[in-house]
């Protein structure tokens, strides 16, 4: 089987995961049918890539960001955001305007980036350089994350209990939404509205009139992460131990997937109907979402705060406590479901 570790960075003193394979995407999908010529063309593309390889940061790992080609950035609890070679497991370069956790980076374009974090601010950086660009103040409390919702305007959820829409040219907060409650997780559903949550439902947000439109409800315990499966669908993962999915035109729960045994820490698409999710439990989990059946959980040492999806073959990196990145492949996932 693949799913192992390939490889594990260590100099944010935390854990990264990541690699890249560098096969041709057509290759993988004319090879998936014969499963033996397959398996036969990744060994051979991966015998002479991958070694370990270890990088530390300073302090805990939380969060983690794919850029085009082999780059990967992090954000650690020592406020530092790193800029990693995935090719040679090493630092590119580093930077360290948070002065607390960096809790979530996005990408913006091309060029720049934005990060938020328990500082209560929100840094525009231009990744090539690490130059800072800009610093948005507004929140008075963490700030868990951040969305772009197009060119100008991004979004960012707070422990103050508050949304707030930036202007990216001006600078300045553009509107704020208060919920009353610690805004945990955001995710973009069309040009006009967003899902929110922090508490045990997920609310949905007209952002030009910063009324609530819908609430969904099932979870037992506060929600932490969201992702967006396709137009109509999307999942939530929970301190009640489960990830549920849903319709958001019924706004009913059409399955909840109950394998993890602590807290879901994070998730993200990877696949078409196909997710990983992240845990404090220590595992890795990957689940269909037609059947809902669990096809890998992988172990680690610590909780996972951050699961990724890092290249077209579904290679999905995830970070965590023990102050590393961990490599693992998936491919043989995709195998058993053709």
């Amino acid at each position: 089987m693949l799913s192992i570790p390939f490889s594990r960075l260590k100099n944010h003193s935390l854990t990264l995961i990541c690699s890249i394979i560098p096969v041709d995407e057509s290759q993988i999908l004319d090879h998936l049918k014969n499963k033996k010529l397959f398996k036969r063309l990744i060994k051979e593309k991966l015998s002479n890539i991958y070694e370990e390889r270890t990088i530390k940061h300073t302090n805990d790992f939380i969060c983690l960001l794919k850029l085009t080609g082999p780059r990967l950035l992090s954000g650690s609890h020592d406020g530092r955001i790193k800029l990693w070679d995935l090719n040679t497991g090493i630092e590119v370069r580093g930077v360290g305007g948070h002065s607390n956790f960096v809790r979530c980076i996005i990408k913006l374009n091309n060029k720049n980036i934005a990060s938020c974090g328990d500082d209560n601010k929100i840094k525009i950086w231009e990744f090539k350089t690490g130059n800072l660009l800009n610093t948005f103040t507004g929140h008075s409390d963490y700030i868990f994350t951040i969305i772009k919702l197009n060119n100008n305007l991004i979004a960012s959820g707070s422990a103050d209990k508050t949304i707030k829409l930036w202007d990216l040219i001006l600078g300045t907060c553009h509107k704020t939404i208060n919920l009353g409650k610690s805004v945990r997780a955001i995710i973009k559903l069309s040009n006009s509205k967003i899902a929110s949550c922090g508490d045990k439902e997920i609310i949905i947000w007209d952002i030009t009139s910063g009324e609530r439109t819908k609430e969904l409800k099932g979870h037992s315990n506060g929600i932490k992460c969201l992702a967006n499966i396709n137009d109509n669908e999307i999942v939530s993962g929970s301190c009640d131990k489960t990830i549920k999915l849903w319709d958001l035109t019924t706004s009913e729960c059409l399955k909840t997937l109950t394998s993890h045994r602590n807290y879901v820490n994070c998730i993200n698409k990877i696949g078409t109907n196909l997710i990983a999710s992240g845990s404090e439990d220590a595992t890795v989990k990957i689940f269909d979402l037609v059947t809902g059946e669990c096809f890998k959980s992988l172990s680690h040492k610590s909780p996972i705060n951050d699961v990724i999806r890092i290249s077209k073959t579904q290679i999905a990196a995830a970070g965590s406590y023990d102050y590393s990145i961990t490599i693992w492949d998936i491919l043989d996932v995709l195998i058993n479901m053709k």
